[in-house]
């Protein structure tokens, strides 16, 4: 699927071949025409001919000008088919949904795909194929990874990088999220301004808090990355199954990230990921600030999962029903989508 711009003869190219067959080197040309060097090798690596060049090299070889305007309209015309060609395979991977939550709609080929190349800040499609261009990004689940499912994850990640670039955060404070672990917790039950009040106390501890809508097809659930000199770092999640309780497990999963400090992760984009070590105590952590295990354990004594017990039991841990059914579900005590009039979903837009 790599562009291939070999595949398209440049205008450089009948230049040299005309300059071998009359057995002239390239120096000695420069010289009898009396252009600069730096233009003539511009020209020779790939650029555009000028009009300077192009009455240069009419005058030398006795031909047109228009010859060589037209020859470089050509190739212009056929290495923008040929890319727009490649771009196309890439961009079947962006259904409609996720075209109109970027706002990407109503729009001819050449300007949606030029539109998702100034958001996500690329020239090609092609880089966001890359399986290891980022760190840390929590996918659902554990199964061969697909290009599109690559494309996708980069790219939603792409588009959370540029909307923490308009944030502004102190600097990254470890002591200072560890501190405030208790207070973020408590938005689990006062969450009616979620995610907004929690932006605001990860803004203290130098971390870009960034909420977005999921990308079907990409199966990500958040992530996390540091800028270069580590002093901040921008924590993203979406809503991605929309149960509240799996989205506040991902936020302390990627809190789990920061605080031990991972960087990369060579698993998540393998072709059959499996947990690394950092994404086993990850989860870890998410699990046990959400329901402390000491507890949880001495609810699971009682082996009574009903309504009210459950109820009861997210009240004296000071939690929600939600989270409990989440990791009881998680850990295979009660069946997926239990008492679903205790969930909470969310949807970010």
């Amino acid at each position: 699927m790599k562009f291939n711009k070999d595949n398209i003869i440049h205008p450089n190219i009948y230049l040299i071949d005309m300059l071998k067959t009359l057995n002239i080197d390239l120096d000695s040309f420069v010289n009898e025409i009396k252009v600069e060097k730096k233009e003539i090798d511009d020209f020779i690596n790939g650029g555009s001919i000028t009009t300077n060049l192009a009455i240069k090299f009419a005058e030398f070889f006795n031909v047109s000008e228009k010859l060589w305007f037209n020859l470089q309209k050509n190739y212009d015309e056929m290495y923008e088919q040929e890319f727009l060609d490649i771009e196309k395979k890439y961009l079947k991977y962006f259904s409609n949904n996720i075209l109109n939550l970027l706002n990407i709609t109503n729009k001819d080929l050449k300007t949606t795909i030029n539109s998702l190349h100034h958001l996500f800040r690329i020239s090609s499609f092609e880089e966001l194929s890359k399986k290891d261009l980022y760190s840390f990004c929590s996918v659902g689940k554990a199964k061969k990874i697909t290009e599109k499912e690559t494309v996708l994850q980069n790219a939603w990640i792409k588009w959370a990088c540029s909307k923490a670039n308009y944030k502004t955060t102190k600097e990254y404070s470890k002591k200072k999220l560890i501190n405030n672990l208790s207070l973020l917790r408590t938005y689990i039950i006062d969450n009616n301004h979620f995610p907004y009040d929690i932006e605001k106390v990860f803004a203290e501890c130098g971390i870009v808090f960034v909420c977005l809508p999921y990308f079907e097809g990409s199966n990500v659930s958040g992530a996390i990355k540091w800028s270069k000199d580590r002093k901040k770092v921008m924590l993203a999640i979406n809503d991605y199954g929309k149960l509240a309780d799996r989205i506040w497990f991902n936020i302390f999963h990627e809190i789990g990230h920061i605080i031990n400090g991972d960087q990369k992760q060579e698993q998540v984009f393998d072709e059959y990921p499996k947990q690394s070590i950092e994404e086993i105590k990850a989860n870890e952590f998410a699990r046990d600030v959400l329901v402390p295990n000491d507890s949880f354990q001495k609810f699971l004594e009682k082996f009574i999962f009903q309504k009210q017990e459950i109820i009861t039991f997210a009240k004296t841990i000071n939690s929600v029903p939600y989270i409990i059914i989440g990791r009881l579900e998680k850990d295979g005590f009660l069946k997926y989508n239990s008492f679903p009039e205790l969930r909470r979903k969310y949807f970010f837009s």
